[in-house]
């Protein structure tokens, strides 16, 4: 689902509301954020924040559109990829230790191994102790008797055995954003880092806990052309592995039209079309829309730009926030609010010029 529009115009404080992240002084006043959560719906700004902590990564991530800023400049890689693992996957990881421990007593049963097979799977089984640590840390992470075991030496081998398997999933996601050499990158600093791998890595941390939904804010904004490719080509391949949308926010039609299914066109902090990519490029109905596609330039054509200025989202005007750059503009435009209708099926509109059934 693409977002476009001009700077300024609402798209990354749409996604911050999405994660009810909106910072200071601004707050949503009004409206629904609707999640589809444990086979019923929520509406996410009349939830606490311990019920959105738990959202926040494991149900929607978002990629930020500076990695620099995204990332802690004193944690290495490994520290802040695994903070999002540790906070949302610990019960998983625990249960995955567990399982791999009873399927290499199994095999160890069964004989017809070599040595180093053997070995190997030895590595794998649990003490008594582990295996009842591990399932009390299942049923609760931050307990006192887990916090205390994890401090004493003699009974902390269920912890190391914990965060190595951490530090291997980390490195798994390093490897999945096709990173070369994950294992020495896990222990890098953000300075250490490429603007490319920076996103890499912002990118790992985002689809960390397999979100339904991925926010990716302008992630290839401040990356030269090749690298652009590079990481959307990323992120259409890992759309496909993890089965997750996609929100991707963007003022490049350019990329509209290469990564997306539907876009959403926004103008002044309102939505103004929405329909399927194809259907806008070949079939804008707003105004807004139409002059969004004529400014793209072309070889051997002039270069067109939307004349006047976006009104104040302070004091927005009254009517349609676009009457003043409009070249259809109407005296209805000035006084009344457009109504989103559908103007064909699939495709809704805000603007006086269509009529239709109301959205």
């Amino acid at each position: 689902m693409g977002v476009v529009g001009e700077t300024g115009c609402g798209k990354s404080v749409t996604g911050l509301s999405e994660l009810v992240l909106v910072p200071p002084p601004g707050k949503i006043e009004g409206g629904k954020i609707l999640l589809r959560r444990d086979e019923q719906w929520v509406n996410l700004l009349r939830q606490r924040d311990a019920y959105l902590r738990k959202v926040r990564g494991e149900d929607i991530s978002m990629i930020f559109q500076d990695p620099r800023s995204a990332l802690n400049p004193v944690y290495t890689v490994k520290r802040q990829i695994s903070e999002a693992i540790l906070h949302h996957r610990t019960e998983e990881l625990c249960n995955k230790l567990l399982e791999e421990s009873e399927k290499a007593v199994e095999a160890l049963k069964q004989g017809n191994l070599k040595d180093n097979e053997k070995a190997k799977l030895r590595k794998s089984v649990l003490s008594n102790l582990e295996k009842r640590m591990l399932e009390m840390m299942i049923e609760d992470p931050s307990g006192l008797t887990v916090r205390v075991a994890s401090r004493v030496p003699f009974l902390n081998r269920f912890k190391h055995r914990f965060n190595d398997k951490v530090a291997s999933e980390v490195v798994r996601m390093l490897r999945d954003m096709r990173i070369p050499d994950p294992e020495r990158v896990a222990d890098m600093y953000p300075h250490e880092l490429s603007g490319g791998m920076a996103q890499r890595v912002v990118i790992a941390m985002g689809l960390s806990c397999n979100p339904k939904l991925l926010i990716a804010d302008e992630p290839t904004t401040n990356l030269d052309v090749t690298v652009q490719l590079q990481i959307l080509t990323l992120i259409r391949d890992l759309k496909k592995e993890y089965g997750t949308t996609i929100q991707y926010i963007t003022h490049d039609m350019g990329v509209v039209a290469e990564m997306c299914d539907r876009v959403a066109v926004m103008y002044a902090g309102n939505v103004v079309e929405l329909s399927e990519v194809i259907e806008i490029f070949k079939n804008p109905l707003h105004p807004y829309t139409k002059a969004l596609l004529e400014c793209i330039p072309r070889p051997g054509a002039e270069f067109k730009s939307i004349e006047g200025f976006v009104p104040s989202l302070i004091n927005p005007p009254p009517g349609c926030r676009f009457n003043d750059r409009c070249p259809f503009a109407m005296e209805k435009c000035v006084r009344e609010k457009p109504q989103f209708v559908s103007a064909k099926e699939g495709h809704q509109v805000l603007c006086h010029l269509y009529t239709g059934e109301t959205k």
